[in-house]
């Protein structure tokens, strides 16, 4: 019998992992994974550098269909930083983010399985899980295994090349059930008619998410226009909010905070609009509005200024659609978070955890998802360090 068995070796299952071990070397723990190695989504996080965390420890961060009142503390507080420090991963901030001093997601890969196999942990790789049973004191894995503890750490379905594929969610439907899944913190996709001739530009904005044109949500930050539609961070975080594609477009303010731009403009009275225009904005923008007000090739002095002025303000996209799983962060929706506690144990089934992606918790970009991440697998994992000491 073993003590804990962990499904799943990305972020969150190799923190249970080192957390176990950190706090009890005694303690019996098999770490399962699917793949050949771990962590691979983990690696790839941060473009390659990992991005663990952020200043801004704000709760509001974060969103679920359930109270997350419970996990306040635990997630303003970090209580995942010192523990990655012991881990052998030292942080350092940037701009607010926090990365691994080394800028190598890898590193903290290597770091995590370093740790917990130099502290007598085992993992099994390129073990896949086809089946759970319940028996009375314990969990039946393909089986063949058999734990007192199982933490299900398999993620949900956001990059699924690396293994995330939804798992969890199958292997557990007779327990539990899942909150309506998207994908999250993604591109957008547009019709917009000149999306090719500005596709590679790059411009800092403020975007506004419109829904049956009320306004949802604001976001300030680089949009990345592409040859389908808009990318880029504020892009990302405005995604969540979009259930179905009805009378949905993102209205971009490309002149937020330019106060005298009336003003500016009319000093180039001579001036061809364009060019005009690409003096405040990029060239290849200036060009494809000029040609949505239907005023090319005309100068500064023969066009209505205000009617320019306010399409600058409100720069219109109508959005038609998003990129799928393959090119989300994160997977909105879950496992529902009131049916476990606050140490992510179910209530349904003692003996039984969920952490990380696969519960309905999801967050801006930022380093919010990783330190739900982390934080899920510390609760756990020191939730059951701590009824075993009590027993």
């Amino acid at each position: 019998m073993i003590d804990v068995i962990i499904i799943g070796a990305g972020a969150s299952g190799l923190m249970c992992a080192c957390a176990l071990k950190k706090n009890n070397k005694n303690i019996n723990v098999l770490l399962l994974e699917k793949n050949d190695k771990v962590g691979k989504k983990l690696a790839l996080t941060g473009n390659g550098r990992c991005n663990l965390g952020n200043v801004n420890k704000d709760i509001l961060n974060y969103h679920s269909n359930s109270d997350l009142s419970g996990f306040k503390n635990a997630l303003e507080n970090g209580i995942y930083l010192d523990y990655l420090k012991e881990f052998g991963i030292y942080t350092k901030e940037e701009n607010g983010l926090l990365y691994p001093n080394s800028n190598q997601a890898l590193g903290v890969v290597k770091a995590l399985e370093r740790y917990f196999i130099n502290n007598d942990g085992i993992i099994k790789y390129g073990y896949d899980v086809n089946n759970i049973e319940k028996k009375d004191d314990y969990y039946l894995i393909n089986n063949d295994l058999k734990c007192k503890n199982l933490i299900m750490a398999t993620g949900g379905l956001s990059y699924p090349k690396t293994g995330s594929t939804g798992d969890g969610y199958k292997l557990l439907k007779d327990y539990h059930n899942v909150t309506k899944l998207s994908p999250s913190l993604v591109p957008l996709i547009s019709n917009y008619k000149y999306l090719k001739d500005i596709s590679g530009v790059r411009f800092d904005c403020k975007v506004n998410l419109l829904i049956n044109d009320e306004l949802i949500d604001s976001e300030k930050g680089q949009v990345q226009f592409t040859d389908y539609g808009v990318s880029g961070i504020c892009i990302f975080n405005l995604s969540r909010y979009i259930d179905n594609f009805n009378n949905v477009s993102i209205s971009i303010d490309l002149i937020d905070e330019l106060d005298d731009i009336n003003e500016y403009i009319s000093m180039f009275n001579n001036y061809k609009i364009e060019d005009a225009l690409s003096n405040i904005i990029n060239n290849k923008l200036s060009i494809a509005i000029c040609k949505d007000l239907g005023i090319s090739n005309k100068n500064v002095s023969e066009i209505d200024i205000n009617n320019l002025i306010n399409k600058l303000h409100n720069f219109k996209l109508n959005i038609t659609g998003r990129k799928d799983y393959d090119s989300a962060q994160i997977t909105k929706g879950g496992f529902i978070l009131d049916d476990f506690n606050n140490n992510l144990e179910s209530k349904k089934c003692k003996g039984l955890y969920v952490v990380g992606e696969a519960l309905d918790v999801d967050a801006k970009c930022g380093g919010y998802n990783l330190s739900w991440a982390f934080t899920s697998a510390l609760l756990a994992s020191n939730y059951i360090i701590s009824k075993r000491n009590d027993s």
